[in-house]
């Protein structure tokens, strides 16, 4: 439903879609426009060179680590509210998050505004090395374990 209104406002763009187990339905979509790549073993060299990452779930639960691969990469991110749920990313800044009509406004706006991008890009970058690296998150749990032991 985004891509074609997306199309219309942008005729050159493309979408890849990567992942894995990808039905008949979605494999049936393939075309000069869009390919459907199934399970790749790496995405780094697609978010590389993506002008953007979408993720427009409207259903899941949990932190969506795609989402933070994309930000990790500095691949610009455009993502639903639930897409980002439990992310701390701040909308505008370190992403765009949007629902319906809104979404394809800011997909538009991110593939056509190349400050946009850069923005997104590096502020995407600089949350995951502050709040999501390893070492970060490692952090987080020796502490969330000295709280706990000391409560004995």
């Amino acid at each position: 439903n985004i891509f074609p209104a997306v199309q219309k406002r942008i005729p050159e763009v493309r979408l890849w879609l990567l992942g894995n187990a990808s039905t008949a339905e979605i494999q049936g979509l393939s075309s000069d426009k869009i390919r459907v790549t199934g399970r790749v073993p790496d995405v780094r060299p697609y978010l590389a060179r993506a002008g953007a990452f979408v993720s427009p779930l409207r259903l899941g639960a949990g932190i969506k680590n795609k989402v933070l691969e994309a930000l990790a990469m500095g691949c610009p991110v455009v993502a639903t509210p639930l897409s980002v749920d439990g992310i701390e990313v701040t909308n505008g800044h370190d992403a765009l998050v949007a629902d319906g009509a809104a979404m394809v406004e800011a997909i538009v706006r991110v593939l056509q505004d190349a400050d946009l991008r850069q923005r997104l890009s590096v502020n995407g970058r600089k949350l995951i090395e502050m709040r999501y690296s390893w070492d970060r998150v490692a952090e987080m749990y020796l502490k969330l374990y000295a709280d706990i032991t000391l409560q004995r």
